[in-house]
Order: C-alpha cells, then sequence, then structure tokens
C-alpha cells in the first residue's frame, strides 16, 4: 500500500496505527475512505483499563495524523 511517492511518506502518527484499511484504492489520494485503527491490549496489564492517561500517546498521535493527511489532500 502506497500513501504517497516513494520517499514521500506520512510518518505523522505512524506508530499508533495497528491496521490502515483504504477503501476503492491502495493510494491514498485516490481513496474514497481511509480508516486508521489502534487496538489496545496488553498481556502484562490485562486487569488496568485503558484511561486517558494512558491513551495520550495513542490520541496525540491519531490527532498528528490526522491533521498530516488533511494538510496533503487539501480538505
Amino acid at each position: 500500500m502506497l500513501e504517497s511517492a516513494p520517499g514521500e511518506g506520512i510518518e505523522s502518527g505512524e506508530q499508533v496505527i495497528d491496521l490502515a484499511e483504504y477503501y476503492g484504492s491502495e493510494e491514498l489520494v485516490a481513496s474514497e475512505f481511509v480508516n486508521h485503527i489502534q487496538l489496545k491490549h496488553s498481556t502484562k496489564n490485562s486487569d488496568t483499563p485503558w484511561g486517558p492517561t494512558r491513551l495520550e500517546r495513542t490520541l496525540k498521535g491519531f490527532a498528528e495524523r490526522f491533521l498530516a493527511l488533511e494538510a496533503v489532500l487539501g480538505s
């Protein structure tokens, strides 16, 4: 899957995305819909809820990703 030309990938928020689904095309600019998913799981802390503090990095990464994609697509 390519989001852009080789060497021009969007790195913002990339580390928090576990799954990216592209509908209509494998290329970002030609896709009809893109769904980024982050699966929260832990085998070491399975009894600890994922509260806002533990989600801070994920939420920040998704926000950075959204803004970078918006800038590229000119929405």
